[in-house]
């Protein structure tokens, strides 16, 4: 079995990786204007207890980005406005910075739709309610303290859960109707479990979300909510847990595993783990050349947002399962 103090040997060299990316101030030395090299930092350095450098990024994110009452940012990054408000309100939360934690979430609060309660985001098929960028945006509520917010977002994704249109394939997308749209161009846009290539990361959001809201509110059915986004991903036709692109979602199962009595969830965490550290490259990296339709050798913006979900997972057990 995998030592604590291997997982956060593991973590640390990720973290030393990603750190050599920017400069003394919190800039991207590959691209300074791109807004996916910022978004996550703040959480998870936070995490890795290297605050003043979540704290640099923090900064960077909010100079360059934030514009007013709106977040100002390429074609790509926009159409994940809700994801990276959320991700940016959490590590400013962590951070006490909750005058930006509110500032930034602020800024997406008026796309979560009225009945459904899924934050609208414009994607490559028009407008839709997605599972993945709504319970992004609800991490940041939850810890912004826009509760009502983060409550109707829950009960979108479990709404999700109990209105897809056939079994063994989850749909992220939802129209302005409640309807699930199918879309088998994308991975990030379902899970199927006969796809041995699938993205189970994509539930990494949506678990934690839910975790922090019962934990705030003391509602324990969120937490039985993400326990069927954990039962889902199991009952793939693969192995989820080994899957490139199940990152973060070992992290999320070993928070639930805290108020879900189910001994699979850690199991899960750890294999997870072990997976990312098997992929581990002497630079500290993680090598994610299995992840289909990605262009090779893999960009740098990908071993950063990537890294970041990875490190989650390794600083998570490295914490211990107790």
């Amino acid at each position: 079995m995998t030592s604590e103090e291997a997982y956060r040997l593991g973590a640390n060299r990720l973290l030393d990786f990603m750190a050599e990316e920017y400069d003394g101030s919190g800039v991207s030395v590959s691209a300074p204007d791109n807004a996916q090299f910022y978004y996550k930092l703040p959480a998870t350095f936070a995490y890795g207890n290297r605050r003043g450098f979540a704290a640099r990024a923090l900064q960077q994110f909010v100079q360059r980005f934030l514009d007013g009452e709106r977040l100002s940012l390429d074609p790509f990054a926009a159409q994940w406005q809700a994801y990276l408000a959320g991700w940016v309100s959490w590590g400013a939360g962590v951070l006490g910075r909750f005058d930006l934690s509110k500032k930034v979430i602020f800024t997406v609060l008026d796309t979560q739709h009225t009945d459904y309660g899924g934050f609208v985001s414009e994607t490559e098929i028009g407008e839709v309610q997605d599972t993945q960028r709504s319970s992004g945006a609800a991490m940041g509520c939850v810890w912004s303290g826009a509760l009502e917010n983060a409550i109707k977002a829950a009960k979108f994704v479990k709404y999700a859960l109990d209105n897809q249109p056939e079994p063994g394939v989850f749909y992220t997308y939802f129209n302005n109707e409640g309807k699930a749209i199918p879309v088998s161009e994308n991975r990030m846009a379902y899970f199927s479990i006969e796809d041995q290539h699938a993205f189970p990361a994509m539930f990494g959001t949506t678990i934690a979300s839910l975790v922090w809201l019962g934990r705030v509110t003391g509602d324990s059915a969120h937490f039985d909510t993400g326990h069927r986004f954990m039962k889902l991903v199991l009952s793939s036709k693969h192995d989820p847990a080994r899957m490139p692109l199940a990152t973060k979602l070992g992290w999320a199962a070993l928070m639930l595993s805290r108020h879900i009595r189910d001994d699979v969830l850690v199991d899960f965490a750890r294999r997870n783990g072990d997976d990312i550290l098997q992929r581990q490259n002497e630079d500290g990296s993680i090598n994610f050349d299995g992840v289909p339709g990605i262009d090779k050798p893999i960009d740098k913006v990908w071993h950063i947002g990537w890294g970041c979900d990875g490190v989650l997972t390794l600083l998570a057990l490295g914490d211990g399962v107790s």
